[in-house]
């Protein structure tokens, strides 16, 4: 599994960037997938849309102690 994630990628996305893409997760896998006919496993996606969720909840703990 280790090698399925490299070389990885940085991007330069500010929270509200963060914010659409879980949305847009959020949006996706409230749908029917038919994960049989695509390359990427229902445990992956949900994996990435936990990761969005904890960037998210990271930001605004650390705000909501910066006030």
């Amino acid at each position: 599994m280790e090698e399925d994630r490299n070389p990885q990628i940085k991007v330069d996305w500010g929270i509200n960037d963060v914010r659409i893409l879980h949305d847009a997760m959020e949006c996706y896998t409230s749908t029917e997938i038919d994960y049989d006919q695509h390359s990427y496993e229902k445990e992956h996606v949900e994996g990435m849309k936990r990761t969005l969720y904890s960037m998210i909840l990271e930001f605004n703990y650390y705000k909501l102690n910066s006030d």
